[in-house]
């Protein structure tokens, strides 16, 4: 049997086998320096790896930007898009005139990644000056983010596995395609980020789940749902997910995750406003686009803190019982009820996004993008108008 963890106030003392996990990161375990030393160069060889792998894309020309090319179209935009940023400081205008002319367009792209890319073009400026700058720290952004996302996996993973794992980890992770794509050299797009902060609410999830007595990871965990959330609603699914791990242990009879629960949807509500305010200004509160953060998405965390807050006040008055089937079935129903009026609220988050679309467009190319297809494998009726005629023969 393993040794139980040692806990001295907030924090919990892993066995000697494993990391230490406090409220705000991995501390000190009471394990030997060896141990440690050999999870640093495990994980120091890992990250050296991935360096080479990321050199050799470069050295192959598979990513060449020493000749000044990026390797994907969003990362040209993403330039652009930062240098016009700079050149007009119109943070609270998010369509690029060069697009489209003279209306241009209105991107969804919101300004977490752009102050990002332009803090590193800005360090750079000096000696490369602002346009060298802005490419250069773009091009190698993403390999920046990977190392970062490297640590915070291990970190996340520290409760959960011994040290000859996380060991192991980190190889692992590096060697997935898919993700080792999205911090590419000459990438500068948003995913590399979103990746980063996905690991980093796992690790604090994680930490809620195994001590759910602990609320400073809760904050945390709000305050990353709540940027990740803004740097893409991509992330609703995630955080989703977060909260629903959460919610199953209330469930299943672990009373505190409901104070959990409720910290954590208060914080997320609080950080939207705030970064809804720093993201579109004045009129945060009446936009509602569904494609970039707004009032919209702020309705989605609105309606999980009254879900939570109803759930409370259910469980204070004694009117969920002490079983789990009680609290499910109770839970079940007012999510239902939860989600109409969500789509009473805003509807457009229940919408095709791609209705009303080019028929064009929809019949010859969206059809062949693989990343934006539905989930399931929908009959013909549900994938649309546009589905049978994609599917003939071009003459």
């Amino acid at each position: 049997m393993a040794p139980a963890p040692i806990r001295r106030g907030n924090a919990v003392l892993a066995p000697s086998d494993s990391i230490a996990v406090t409220d705000t990161g991995p501390g000190v375990a009471a394990a030997p320096a060896g141990r440690d030393a050999a999870l640093a160069l495990a994980v120091g060889t890992a990250v050296l790896v991935m360096l080479i792998i990321q050199a050799g894309l470069v050295l192959k020309g598979n990513a060449p930007v020493l000749n000044g090319v990026l390797i994907d179209p969003d990362g040209y935009m993403r330039l652009a898009r930062v240098e016009h940023l700079w050149l007009t400081g119109a943070w609270f205008d998010p369509v690029f005139p060069r697009i489209g002319p003279p209306e241009g367009l209105a991107l969804h792209w919101t300004r977490p990644f752009d102050v990002l890319l332009l803090a590193g073009a800005l360090i750079a400026s000096p000696l490369l000056g602002f346009k060298a700058g802005l490419y250069w720290w773009g091009a190698f952004l993403g390999p920046v983010l990977q190392v970062a996302s490297v640590a915070a996996l291990v970190w996340a993973a520290a409760p959960l596995l011994r040290r000859a794992w996380l060991c192991l980890l980190a190889f692992l992770y590096i060697g997935q395609p898919s993700v080792f794509a999205m911090f590419a050299v000459g990438r500068p797009d948003h995913h590399g980020l979103q990746i980063l902060l996905f690991i980093l609410l796992i690790g604090f999830t994680l930490r809620l789940l195994i001590d759910p007595g602990r609320l400073r990871p809760a904050l945390w965990a709000g305050l990353v749902s709540a940027l990740a959330v803004w740097i893409s609603v991509e992330s609703i699914l995630p955080v989703a997910l977060s909260i629903a791990a959460l919610g199953l242990s209330w469930v299943l009879g672990e009373a505190r995750a409901l104070r959990v629960l409720l910290r954590h949807a208060v914080t997320v509500c609080l950080a939207l406003v705030a970064m809804l305010l720093v993201e579109r200004g004045a009129g945060a509160l009446s936009a509602s686009e569904i494609d970039r953060l707004s009032a919209a998405h702020l309705s989605v965390f609105l309606i999980n803190l009254a879900f939570w807050l109803f759930m409370g006040l259910l469980d204070r008055r004694g009117l969920l019982g002490r079983g789990a089937m009680a609290r499910g079935g109770a839970a079940a129903v007012t999510a239902v009820a939860a989600l109409f009026l969500l789509w009473l609220a805003q509807p457009g988050l229940f919408a095709n996004p791609m209705a009303g679309g080019d028929p064009l467009y929809m019949a010859k190319h969206f059809i062949h993008i693989e990343e934006l297809q539905p989930v399931l494998d929908l009959d013909e009726a549900l994938a649309g108008p546009w589905y049978e005629a994609a599917n003939k023969p071009v003459l």
